[in-house]
C-alpha cells in the first residue's frame, strides 16, 4: 500500500534535479562578433599587419598562421570600461587571436583578461586603423 501525499514528489524531485544537471552543462553560448571582427575576416596577412602592427606571437603551420596581439588596459580603464552595452565593468587587458588559412583572416576571437569578465573587453581598439 502507498502512504498517502502527493503522488510523485520524489521522481518529480528527481526529474527536476536531472534537468538542472543537464541544462547546467550546456556551453554558454558565445556573443556575436562585432562590426570589426566581421570586417576582419578575408583581409590578407599584410592587409592586417599594415594596419595592427606586429603580433605579440605568431605560430604558423602548413597554410595555417595564428596571430595573437594583446592589448593591455590603460590605468583608467583597468578600473571602468564600458562595455557594448553602456555598463561599466573592471578590465585588465584583452587577447585577440586571428587565425590566417592560405594568407587570409578566417576567424578573429577575443578573451578579456581576467576570462570571468567575458564580455568587458575592447579589442576593436587594436584593430581600430583596419576598417578605416
Amino acid at each position: 500500500m502507498r502512504p498517502h501525499g502527493p503522488p510523485c514528489v520524489g521522481g518529480l524531485l528527481a526529474g527536476a534535479a536531472g534537468l538542472l544537471m543537464v541544462l547546467g552543462c550546456q556551453p554558454v553560448p558565445k556573443a556575436e562578433p562585432s562590426t570589426t571582427q566581421a570586417g576582419l575576416i578575408g583581409k590578407t596577412k599584410q592587409e592586417l599587419l599594415a594596419c595592427a602592427g606586429a603580433p605579440t606571437h605568431e605560430t604558423i603551420a602548413d597554410t595555417m598562421a595564428t596571430l595573437t596581439y594583446y592589448k593591455r588596459a590603460s590605468p583608467l580603464e583597468h578600473f571602468f570600461s564600458a562595455t557594448r552595452s553602456g555598463v561599466a565593468c573592471p578590465r585588465r587587458g584583452c587577447e585577440a587571436t586571428v587565425t590566417l588559412k592560405d594568407d587570409r583572416v578566417m576567424s578573429v576571437q577575443y578573451r578579456a583578461e581576467p576570462e570571468a569578465l567575458d564580455g568587458c573587453e575592447t579589442c576593436d581598439a587594436i584593430f581600430a586603423d583596419c576598417l578605416r
